[in-house]
């Protein structure tokens, strides 16, 4: 009895680590690093809700999670600050026309994010 549930404990083991060294193989691909301009445009605009604000962004003043749009055609999920509620509303009548830059935003203890910064007179 017990080399019985020995044995299938080890089948199910070996199972269990095929099937994430397949789902490993299938997300295995070649990244390639090259420098973008920092220049996007704002598609979405979704402010934090109190429960879901990292403490994390404690010292990052005003901001809001938008859809942004990199100047190189790549679309991706980002931090953008200066935004408030009041500004959200004036801004949602402008999207797509909403322009933002990359910038660097130091954390605690040293480490830095990516987050980006209305441009001027937006």
């Amino acid at each position: 009895y017990l080399q019985a549930i020995s044995h299938f404990r080890h089948k199910t083991i070996k199972r269990k680590i095929a099937t994430i060294k397949a789902m490993l193989s299938y997300y295995d691909y070649e990244t390639e690093w090259y420098e973008i301009s920092g220049k996007a445009k704002i598609h979405s605009i979704v402010m934090p809700a109190a429960l879901s604000s990292k403490p994390e962004y404690k010292n990052l003043g005003k901001y809001a999670y938008c859809e942004v749009e990199l100047e190189e055609g790549t679309h991706l999920n980002a931090v953008v600050r200066g935004i408030n509620k009041k500004k959200r509303q004036e801004l949602m009548d402008k999207l797509p026309e909403v322009y933002c830059h990359a910038a660097i935003f130091e954390r605690e203890q040293g480490f830095k994010t990516v987050v980006f910064d209305l441009d001027e007179g937006q």
